[in-house]
């Protein structure tokens, strides 16, 4: 029962945490959130009273915060990649154009912070952030459908465990069990292949134009949040139920 308990806790946690990814991620959000409380400081210093070194202090505090933002965004980016290629899915498509688009994404933000450094007017600093909502757009969406991406790996990496897992449940079981058995066995299988079709049927949607235009809506994560769950569910009750087949009537 090891092997089984093991791929239940394993599931149970749903991410690996890389330590490096997520410890640059927290140390620029860190430093984004005390850029930008000194930035609406100096901003509300300046609207107070508009004198020349109000205005520079203000403008050097958004070049600042804008800086860290894409910083941020960018460690993000990375972090969610890094727990995506640990899925080890390559030649799953859904794995293939998340980790494209997120580098596309993660270079962009990497490219604006480093345009922030050019910003000396608030003439530079209203013509960067024209420029970028140009941009921004799309990789916003490679960001949100990067989010939803990274939890139907998971699954999907999981929903391969359970192929193995019920393999090797099968050889354990004796030919002289009741027919019974063996039909729980197959009805095992079939539910695992309902929960592909589910995985694999949203992993190709995510990655459509459609799908990616809808990122913009409200419940863009809500509608998926809702499914992920739903075949989260079928996999704990499915592992349920392979572990009372193996607890009853694998061989030891």
């Amino acid at each position: 029962m090891s092997f089984f308990l093991g791929l239940f806790l394993f599931f149970a946690s749903f991410t690996f945490v890389s330590a490096d990814a997520k410890s640059d991620f927290d140390y620029q959000y860190s430093k984004h959130r005390e850029n930008y409380l000194e930035y609406t400081l100096y901003k509300k210093d300046y609207l107070s009273n508009p004198t020349l070194d109000n205005q520079q202090k203000a403008l050097l505090s958004a070049k600042q915060s804008t800086n860290t933002r894409e910083l941020t965004r960018a460690s993000f980016v990375a972090y969610l990649r890094e727990l995506i290629l640990l899925n080890q899915l390559r030649g799953f498509p859904l794995a293939d154009t998340l980790n494209a688009n997120l580098l596309a994404a993660q270079q962009f933000f990497l490219m604006e912070s480093q345009k922030t450094l050019g910003v000396v007017t608030i003439a530079d600093l209203d013509k960067f952030n024209l420029d970028y909502q140009t941009e921004y757009t799309k990789h916003e969406r490679y960001l949100k459908a990067g989010i939803v991406g990274h939890k139907l790996t998971r699954l999907k990496y999981f929903a391969l465990k359970q192929d193995e897992v019920i393999k090797e449940l099968k050889n354990k079981i004796p030919s002289t069990v009741s027919v019974r058995v063996f039909e729980r066995l197959e009805t095992l299988e079939t539910d695992l292949t309902t929960i592909h079709t589910k995985i694999d049927n949203l992993s190709n949607y995510l990655i459509t134009e459609e799908s990616m235009e809808n990122t913009q809506n409200e419940i863009f994560f809500s509608s998926r949040v809702e499914f992920l769950s739903e075949i989260r569910s079928l996999q704990l009750t499915w592992m349920d139920k392979l572990i009372d087949l193996d607890l009853n009537y694998a061989k030891i």
